[in-house]
């Protein structure tokens, strides 16, 4: 995409600053909910600096059936990453049934990759139906997200 067609920059970390610094901005949900307890985590892991989120709530476009995603920079980050997926109360991994369900729901998008079966999922009070996910694509090696679509809400630089 060329550098001219570029309308918006969204920045993960500066999302999950505001998300932390203004919880009215998340929907009152129970994903909702259950990100803003994840970022209090995260804040007070001091590892604000190496997560960030990303997917619907990055642009504004989450709603009750969203998901949750985050993405993690550098060691220092997939370290956060790997403690906070350890934190039961906040992500639990699928196992038995649930595991199933998830394999037969993600089934058809796999064709010719695999299942990455030590997935994890949100706690038994949230009603969103997808997992929160332990790594994005939305961030490249040429750097942070960028797109055409504004979601109004977060901060302007």
């Amino acid at each position: 995409m060329p550098r001219e067609d570029i309308v918006t920059h969204y920045s993960c970390r500066q999302t999950l600053a505001a998300l932390h610094q203004t919880p009215d901005l998340l929907n009152r949900t129970a994903v909702g909910k259950d990100l803003f307890a994840i970022i209090n985590w995260i804040v007070a892991a001091g590892a604000a600096d190496v997560i960030g989120v990303t997917g619907s709530f990055l642009v504004g476009a989450c709603n009750a059936r969203s998901d949750i995603d985050l993405v993690c920079y550098g060691s220092r980050g997939y370290e956060a990453a790997r403690e906070l997926f350890a934190e039961r109360a906040l992500i639990r991994p699928y196992e038995g049934e649930t595991l199933t369900r998830l394999y037969v729901r993600r089934a058809k998008y796999m064709v010719g990759g695999s299942f990455d079966a030590p997935c994890a999922r949100k706690p038994e009070n949230s009603r969103a139906s997808q997992p929160a996910r332990r790594r994005t694509s939305t961030v490249s090696r040429s750097g942070p997200t960028a797109t055409r679509r504004s979601p109004g809400w977060l901060p302007k630089k």
